[in-house]
Formats: C-alpha cells, structure tokens, sequence
C-alpha cells in the first residue's frame, strides 16, 4: 500500500508542488525579514516579470508539447521535441531583444516603476531556463513526476540555502538575484549533459510540425497572456500608482494564496494528459467523468480549508511576513472567497484546451483580464486601498467560472447538479476504498 501510494502520480506532482512551495514560502519569509519593504518589493517585482513572461513563453508550446507527444513513436516524438525546440528558441531570442530594447530605451521609467531588476536580469534567466523548462514539459506529458520532484526540490532547496545565507551575510537584493540566476544555470547544464531538456533532438526539427504545434500553441499563448495578466496585473498596477512598497503589502496575503493553489496545480498537472488521452479517443463521457471527478472533489475539499484560512488569517499573515504585515489580513480573507471558486474557474480551462477547444479557453480568460484591469483601475483611483485589488480578484474569477462553464456544456454537456452529485459520490466512494486492501481488481 505504501510503495503504490509513493509511486502514485497524484501523490508525486503534490510533492513536487507541496515541497517547492514549501521551501519557496520559506526563501520568502526570510527574504521578508531580511530587506526593508522598499528592497523586497524590488525582489517582488523581479519574481512577478519573471514568472509572467516564462508562463507566456510557456503557453505557446507547453500545452502543444504534451498534446502531440501523447501516444506517439519514438520517432515521432524525436521530431514533435525537436519542433518544440526550435520554436522555443525562436520566441525567446525575440522576448530577449524586446526587454533589451525597452530598457535601453527607456531606463527611467523601468527604474521609477522598481522593474530595473527584472530588465537587467532576466534575458540571461531566459536562456539558461529553457532546458530546465523543456525537462519538465516532457517529464509531465510522458508522466514522469518522479522526476520533475527532484529537479524542482532540489532548485527550490538550494535557493533556500543561499538566503538563509543572507541571515549572516547581508548581500544586497542585486547579489541575490545573482545568486537566483547561478542556481539556474547549474541545473540546466547538468539537464543538457545528461539529456533530458531534449535538446539533442533539435536536429530532427521539420517545419510543417512547427506550424502544427504553434497553430495549436498560439491560442494557449493567448490564454497565458490573460492567465498571467489576472495574476500580475494586480503588481504591476499597484506598482505603477502606489510604488514598490505597497507591492510588498500586497505580495504576502498573494503569497499564502499561491499556497492554496499547491493541491489544485498538482491534479490539473495529472489531469491534463488524461483528458487529452480521452478527447483523443472521442470518449466524451471519459472527459466529463475526469472533469466531475477533478473539479468536483477538489472544490468540496477546499471549503474546510478556506474556513480554516479566514478565521486566522492574522496569524497566517504574521507567520509568513512578519508583525508589519498584520494589516494585510484583509486582503488574505477576501483571497479565501476567490479560493472557493478557483478549481472550477482552472479546471474548465484545462478541460477546454485538452478538447482541443483552445479558442474557447482564451475567450474566457480575456473575459477575466479585462474585468480584472478594467477593475483594478477604477478601485486604485477612486478608493486607492489595496483590499480593494483583492475584491476584484474575486469577481474576475466568477466571470471565469461562468464563461467556462458556458463553453464547455457545448462541448462535453456538463451539467452542475451532475457535478455535485458526481463528485460527492466519488469522493465517499475514495474514502471508503482508502480503508481498504489493495488488490488487482480494486
């Protein structure tokens, strides 16, 4: 029982994300502790462009990637890897010359905005993070998790090392941004070396597959832009009219929601392969039985957890920033409403872009960008509170459920009332098998 549980995929993409983000909110909170607000917002700012256009780079051939290598030959997947890379190295030579461009262009307002790091830096953090990324796209679309837990913890554990470093050493945000990038760039050498980023298969690259990838890759890079834009925007703006300060305020309650997040990034990461296997095998009753039993469970189970989360959303603020930050609690309470919502919101976009229905799934995420924008502004200047970001981050992710909702019962029928009694069923039927024996026939 516990050898299968260990080997289990579910269990091996938690760990993956429950361990990062464990030793990520700890890099977090002495890194807190460490800078004054003004510093840590630039490190803030740093981590929130970098995390935006790596998940924007990642839209256009993620999602592709998994798709196109599921059930293929060995040497068909040699040709979808190679086009892969081809693409990718591509989009980011264009990202790079872009960001050089602006900052060059443009140094002072990047500098005003406190994004002078993120534009210093990251074009060489573009570069040496592709075969990191690749390793962990392929590992996911052929399952291999097990992997993707060790190279993940073990960058998370390193940069963990080098800040509680900091504690003695004092170096200032710049150095650790350094640091941040050294790390990376030794974990993509030994990825290369040991071949398995893929690059060794860019020789095999044919252009009609690299027109059929980023056909495919072009409407989830569309809904990376919205995705990340409902995740960012919020910095950026706040940023832009408040300063780098206020960043700081916001980022801890936004922190402890990404914690949240740890259980549902990890099944939409096993979801995802399987759905697309179904949508392949036009089994759509298969498709609405992963989507009731994923979205379903998971939206009952968060509700303990939300409660839990909002009455002490002091303390939990307090833990991870520190007493300075108890103000913040606000913010966190209005995050455990959004959280409520958040499965079904990320599950009928990953179901709509494994029915190879990435059309649809962008059209609802523009929907929740321009409500989260459009929403962000008006709050910022007419009330100029932080807590009033937050209350638009829950009414971006009510669009996004209904809109979802709206798309995917064209494609696969859904229907609530089935979703509710279809995953409570699951769910008991879960509990009561957990108590028993394993056996083939289970």
């Amino acid at each position: 029982m516990l050898k299968r549980i260990l080997n289990d995929n579910h269990f091996l993409s938690l760990s993956t994300n429950g361990f990062t983000a464990l030793f990520g909110l700890l890099s977090f909170m002495l890194i807190a502790r460490v800078y004054d607000t003004l510093d840590f917002g630039w490190w803030v700012l740093y981590l929130a462009g970098f995390s935006f256009v790596e998940m924007l780079k990642s839209g256009l051939i993620h999602g592709a990637l998994v798709k196109f290598l599921a059930g293929v030959s060995h040497e068909e997947k040699k040709v979808v890897i190679g086009s892969s890379w081809m693409i990718g190295l591509v989009l980011n030579m264009l990202v790079i010359g872009v960001i050089y461009l602006a900052f060059y262009l443009f140094p002072e307002k990047i500098e005003a905005a406190g994004m002078w790091l993120f534009f210093k830096y990251y074009p060489l953090l573009a570069l040496v993070n592709i075969p990191i990324n690749y390793t962990n796209w392929i590992s996911q679309a052929q399952e291999g998790f097990n992997y993707i837990l060790r190279i993940r913890l073990g960058l998370a554990a390193a940069f963990l090392i080098v800040v509680a470093g900091n504690l003695w050493m004092s170096y200032p945000v710049e150095t650790l941004v350094q640091y941040h990038i050294m790390l990376h760039l030794a974990l993509a050498i030994f990825l290369v070396i040991r071949k398995k980023s893929g690059l060794q298969y860019l020789r095999y690259y044919k252009m009609d597959k690299c027109r059929q990838l980023f056909h495919f890759g072009k409407f989830s890079f569309g809904t990376l832009i919205g995705t990340n834009l409902l995740k960012s925007a919020d910095t950026f703006l706040i940023s832009f009219f408040l300063g780098p300060a206020f960043v700081a305020m916001y980022s801890v309650p936004l922190r402890l929601t990404e914690m949240i997040e740890i259980p549902l990034r990890s099944l939409v990461a096993n979801a995802l392969p399987k759905i697309a296997a179904a949508s392949n095998r036009n089994d759509t009753q298969e498709v609405k039985n992963i989507f009731y039993m994923y979205a379903g469970i998971l939206s009952i189970l968060f509700v303990p957890f939300m409660i839990f989360a909002f009455v002490f959303a002091e303390e939990l603020v307090t833990l991870v920033g520190g007493a300075k930050y108890v103000d913040t609690a606000i913010i966190f309470r209005i995050f455990c409403i959004y959280g409520l919502f958040l499965s079904l919101d990320r599950f009928t976009g990953v179901t709509l872009d494994a029915i190879n229905r990435p059309r649809y799934n962008l059209i609802k995420v523009i929907w929740m960008a321009l409500a989260n924008v459009a929403g962000d502004i008006l709050v910022i200047v007419f009330i100029g509170e932080i807590w009033a970001v937050a209350l638009v981050t829950v009414l971006n992710v009510l669009v996004g459920v209904l809109v979802g909702y709206i798309f995917l019962k064209r494609c696969v029928d859904i229907q609530l009332n089935e979703l509710l009694n279809e995953s409570w069923a699951a769910l008991k039927y879960w509990l009561k098998y957990r108590k028993k024996p394993v056996t083939d026939k289970t």
